[in-house]
Parts: C-alpha cells; sequence; structure tokens
C-alpha cells in the first residue's frame, strides 16, 4: 500500500515539476532589446530591397524597422540639423549601392561626399549636363531593365544651382514622374534650405508631401511633411539617433542605423 502512495506521489511531483518547467520556458523567452547604437550589422538580412530596406528599430515594438522607397517616385530625408545625422545618410548608400539591378547616383549639391564614394558615381559639378543624362537613362529605363535611385544631397540645389536650361530639364523630368516605372528621388537637406522646394510647381503637383523620414527632435517645427498622428508626448521624445518614419501621414518613432565604418562585408 505505501509503495502505491509513494510512485502516486511522485507520479504528483513529476507532473508539477513538468508544468514548472514548461512555464519557466514561456517565461524566459529571451526579450526584444533596441541596440545602444544600431549599426548594418544588426540589420542583415536576406530579403533587403528598395521596397522593404531596412532603417533602424522601431522603438515600441523594438523590431528591425524597414521603409519603402518605391511608395513614392519622390522621398524627402530631412531634419533641422544633417551634419549630425549624415551617419545615417552613409548607412542608407551603402544599404542601396548593394541591391541588385540597381542604377544609383548621387548628385551632391553642397559636396558632402567624396567622388565615387563607394565606387558610386557622385555628381557635384556641371550639374546642368548630368541632369540632361539622367533624363536620358530615365526615358531609356524600359530598356536597361534597371532599377533608378537617384539621392540629391542639399537638394534645395535644384532651385539655386541650375541654369534655365537645366532648370527646365529638371521641371519637365520631374512633371512626368508619374509615368516612370522604376525610378526613384531620395531629396536629403536641412528643413531650412528645404522649404524652397515647396514652391517649385513640379514639387506641389508630384510629390506626396505625407510620406517622407525626418531626422531628429523638433518635428513639430517642420511643415514639409503632414502628420496625422502626431501627438504631445511624440513631440517631447528626444533621444539619439532618433527619426521619424512617415507613410501616409502615419508615423513611427525609430531609432535609424548609422555607418560606423566597421560594418563586415558580404
Amino acid at each position: 500500500m505505501n509503495e502505491k502512495i509513494d510512485k502516486k506521489v511522485n507520479n504528483v511531483i513529476k507532473s508539477a515539476a513538468e508544468q514548472l518547467n514548461a512555464a519557466y520556458t514561456t517565461r524566459a523567452k529571451k526579450l526584444k532589446t533596441v541596440p545602444e547604437i544600431v549599426t548594418l550589422n544588426n540589420l542583415q538580412s536576406e530579403n533587403i530591397s528598395l521596397s522593404n530596406l531596412p532603417i533602424g528599430y522601431d522603438i515600441n515594438t523594438k523590431d528591425v524597422y524597414n521603409f519603402n522607397f518605391t511608395q513614392n517616385k519622390f522621398t524627402p530625408i530631412i531634419g533641422n540639423n544633417l551634419p549630425n545625422n549624415f551617419g545615417f545618410i552613409i548607412a542608407m548608400i551603402k544599404q542601396i549601392k548593394k541591391l541588385p539591378n540597381i542604377n544609383f547616383k548621387i548628385v551632391d549639391f553642397v559636396e558632402a561626399i567624396e567622388p565615387n564614394f563607394e565606387g558610386i558615381k557622385v555628381i557635384n559639378n556641371n550639374f546642368d549636363n548630368e541632369f540632361a543624362i539622367i533624363n536620358n537613362e530615365i526615358v531609356n529605363e524600359n530598356k536597361n531593365q534597371m532599377i533608378n535611385v537617384y539621392m540629391i544631397i542639399g537638394a534645395s540645389g535644384l532651385s539655386s544651382n541650375l541654369s534655365v536650361q537645366g532648370k527646365q530639364i529638371v521641371n519637365n523630368l520631374f512633371m512626368a514622374s508619374s509615368t516612370f516605372k522604376s525610378t526613384y528621388f531620395i531629396f536629403i537637406d536641412n528643413y531650412s534650405d528645404y522649404k524652397v522646394l515647396q514652391l517649385e510647381p513640379w514639387y506641389q503637383s508630384q510629390v506626396d508631401a505625407s510620406s517622407g523620414i525626418w531626422l531628429g527632435n523638433e518635428i513639430g517645427t517642420q511643415m514639409s511633411i503632414n502628420i496625422n498622428d502626431l501627438t504631445l508626448e511624440d513631440k517631447k521624445i528626444d533621444f539619439e539617433f532618433m527619426a521619424f518614419a512617415i507613410n501616409k501621414g502615419s508615423h513611427k518613432i525609430v531609432k535609424y542605423v548609422v555607418d560606423t565604418g566597421e560594418e563586415n562585408e558580404k
């Protein structure tokens, strides 16, 4: 009789232990965290594309956040202090460069990038002629079967660094942007300078003002990217490497990736 009781007790203890172990395993799942500094190594993935480009971590979900640079033909990346956030721009350049079937060029009105940086053509002079070449590339985009990506640093230079003829080329080009099948522009500038672009007829006609990326704090001071769901608490948030990723007026707060010069090449 005692043996039966002992066996029953042992089975009860064993069952309880198994339940505790199962509960402990559930509780012991690794908590998501956001790296103190987000580098390209943190974002490595096999499914990166221009429509699914990781730009950092969503601080609320603590998941990697991917931005769709093909949602619109023009994507503004702006802030009040671009030099302090330039590590993000370099990280974006390095990611885009590695994408397959990409014709990637940088138009640099402010000479922020070294010529031929990372093997990419960097245009920092003779802008009228270069935009004529870009125009021809886009006209022939179907023949080339490439995705054209043009990053324009100091984008306000489109208003101040082109001749009358150059401005006409750009105006005609951008006015036809809705017909582009595989061409995308990324505008980068300080907000104080960028505002001048909003006066251009092509900008008012073709640029979606409800999408883009704002770098840093003071997002409540800008009127270039419309945000419908920004709260007072959002406006108070301030941390290093902060960005607001805005899509169709809705935003996510992101700790953005920065180039550290130590990323592993794949």
